[in-house]
């Protein structure tokens, strides 16, 4: 199986073998640091270490569990604000499906064309406001969405929804 993960013994072999693009120490960095940014992968989280032989280039990986350890973007979980077992694995199973569900809205958003990162995103949306709106002689106040900013329309759009000219959010499938 093959798995292109940075730090797998995978891109070992591919420098052992001295494939084309895995023999120069400098065009590996820069396929490792595209990795790294394809995966949301730290780039310190693995250490890299070259040696020249009689045989040509040898690469190795190392996991740098101190920096893994400390890394809080991977999946922040603190504060853990619970006692018991089931509370803190409720709490933990809730992170991994948010960092989860925050990672597909990014793969679709960059699948519509908006690259940006879904901290950028969630940003930027915290801004979007709703309003109540009451027509003359109405009972019945409607939530509308305040005018979106454009990056705030690219990103609805994105994730389906249209805008009318009134403020109203609705679905594209509708």
């Amino acid at each position: 199986m093959t798995c292109n993960t940075p730090g797998t013994a995978h891109h070992e072999t591919k420098v052992r073998n001295k494939e084309p693009h895995w023999r120069k120490q400098e065009a590996i960095r820069e396929q490792y640091l595209r990795l790294c940014e394809r995966f949301h992968v730290p780039r310190d989280l693995y250490a890299r270490e070259f040696s020249q032989t009689a045989d040509g280039l040898v690469m190795s990986f190392r996991k740098d569990v101190v920096a893994v350890s400390k890394e809080n973007d991977l999946v922040a979980m603190q504060p853990i604000r619970h006692w018991t077992d089931i509370k803190i694995r409720c709490h933990l199973f809730s992170c991994v499906v948010a960092m989860t569900y925050l990672r597909r809205i990014e793969l679709r958003l960059n699948a519509a064309g908006v690259h940006r990162t879904v901290e950028d995103v969630m940003e930027d949306m915290q801004h979007l406001n709703s309003v109540l709106v009451m027509k003359d002689g109405g009972r019945k106040a409607n939530r509308q969405i305040e005018i979106p900013t454009k990056t705030q329309a690219e990103v609805l759009s994105a994730l389906g929804f249209i805008i009318d000219a009134g403020g109203v959010l609705r679905s594209k499938i509708s």
